[in-house]
Formats: structure tokens, C-alpha cells, sequence
């Protein structure tokens, strides 16, 4: 059984990982498909594998846990991080670029993995704010789901 975990960057995709390794004992995903040279390919008992998938024409062949997040607080996040996602994206002069082509960014892949019904064959969505008032319920659900 391979599952693929999707999110957008500040997303809680970091979280979502960290509750399933404690719950597992142990790694969960890998990032393979980041990755492809990684060591542990082939020799893990990983589930699956995460990606961000900036990538518009992929699609997964298997399950996809998918997590989202509103776009207002991805963009606050990713202003806040320490400058990383404004020192990746330094043809964006002004903060108002880098909000309209983040918010663009986001829109695109919230198109892709929510509402395009071809992505995959099966998927569970997770929203950022269920997990964050509910984070037992929602660990029980893709638990479930697993």
C-alpha cells in the first residue's frame, strides 16, 4: 500500500508527518519523490512518500492523503518563516508580488489536488484548522484511512 502525502508549503504537512511518526514508532513517509537518489528506496518499510508537488502535470497512481490550508494564513506563514520563501523567490520585489503570485501558486494546486476528481484513485482531505481544534479526531481519521 503506497500513499502519497500532498500539501502546499505551511500547510502542516511537518506536523501531520511528526503525528504519524509518534504514533507509528518510527518514520512514516519518505521523501521520495523529492528525492529520487535517496538511500532508502526500496530497503524501508515506509507508507509512502510527501511532496509539496509544485509539479502541475503529475498525477499519483494510489492513495493521496491531502492537506490544506486557508490561503490567508499560507501567506502569512510563509512571510514569517524566516525570510526562506522570500529569499527562494528574489525576482519578487514587493511584498504585494509575492503575495499575488503565492496566492496564485496556492490556487493552482488547491485546484489540482481538491476538486480534480482524475488526480488520483483515492484520496483523504484533511483541512489545517480541523486539525489544529481536533488533532486527535483528525489523527483517528487518517489513522482509519490508513
Amino acid at each position: 500500500m503506497s500513499i502519497t502525502l500532498v500539501s502546499f508549503p505551511r500547510s502542516g504537512r511537518n506536523w501531520v508527518c511528526t503525528l504519524l511518526d509518534v504514533y507509528n514508532g518510527g518514520p512514516v513517509f519518505n521523501n521520495r519523490l523529492n528525492n529520487p537518489d535517496n538511500p532508502d528506496v526500496g530497503c524501508s518499510n515506509f507508507l509512502g512518500t510527501y511532496n509539496h508537488d509544485h509539479n502541475a502535470n503529475r498525477v499519483i497512481d494510489g492513495r493521496v492523503l491531502y492537506i490544506y490550508r486557508d490561503p490567508v494564513d499560507v501567506i502569512f506563514s510563509m512571510l514569517n518563516s524566516n525570510n526562506v520563501y522570500v529569499k527562494k523567490d528574489k525576482r519578487l520585489k514587493t511584498i504585494d508580488e509575492r503575495i499575488r503570485v503565492w496566492a496564485k501558486r496556492w490556487r493552482i494546486h488547491k485546484q489540482k489536488w481538491f476538486y480534480n476528481p482524475t488526480i488520483c484513485k483515492d484520496k483523504l482531505t484533511i483541512n489545517y484548522d480541523d486539525l489544529v481544534k481536533n488533532p486527535i479526531d483528525t489523527l483517528e481519521l487518517i489513522c482509519k484511512w490508513i
